[in-house]
C-alpha cells in the first residue's frame, strides 16, 4: 500500500485503476503483459457495450457501426494495450451512458444503481468522468 500511496503521489489520476492493478498484480507476476490484461478486458468490453448504449439510443445500427469502428480503430488498441485507466474510463462511461438511457426511458429498477455506481466509479477512475453528470443533465433536460 506505501507503493500506492507513492505513485499517487507522482499521478494526479484517482486511485481505482491503481487498486485493480494492485489486486491484478498480487494474483500474478508482475510483468508488463499480465499488467496490460485489465485494459486489454475493459477494452474487449466496451466494444459490446459500445452496441448497447447505441440500442438503448433506439439506434442499434449506429450502435453497432460504432462498436466496429472502435473494435477496428487503431487508438481504441492503443488505449486498451496501455498499463493506464483509459480503457477502464471508457467502459464505466459507456455503462453510466446506458444507464442514462434506460432511467430516462424507466426501464428497469436496477438502472439507478448501475447509474450511480458506474458514476461513482468513473470519477474514482479519472477525474474527467467528472464531466458526465453534467452531459446527463443536459440530455434530461433535452427530451
Amino acid at each position: 500500500v506505501s507503493d500506492l500511496a507513492a505513485t499517487l503521489a507522482r499521478d494526479s489520476s484517482p486511485p481505482l485503476y491503481y487498486l485493480v492493478l494492485k489486486v491484478w498484480s498480487a494474483i500474478g507476476p508482475f510483468d508488463p503483459m499480465w499488467l496490460r490484461a485489465p485494459s486489454i478486458v475493459f477494452g474487449a468490453a466496451a466494444i459490446p457495450a459500445l452496441w448497447m448504449v447505441g440500442r438503448a439510443m433506439d439506434r442499434p445500427r449506429t450502435g453497432a457501426i460504432a462498436a466496429w469502428l472502435l473494435a477496428v480503430h487503431p487508438l481504441g488498441a492503443y488505449y486498451s494495450e496501455e498499463i493506464r485507466m483509459y480503457a477502464m474510463l471508457v467502459l464505466l462511461g459507456l455503462a453510466f451512458y446506458y444507464a442514462i438511457f434506460g432511467v430516462l426511458r424507466k426501464s428497469g429498477a436496477v438502472l439507478p444503481a448501475v447509474l450511480r455506481s458506474a458514476g461513482s466509479f468513473g470519477v474514482a477512475n479519472n477525474a474527467w468522468a467528472t464531466c458526465s453528470p453534467a452531459w446527463a443533465g443536459f440530455l434530461a433536460t433535452s427530451r
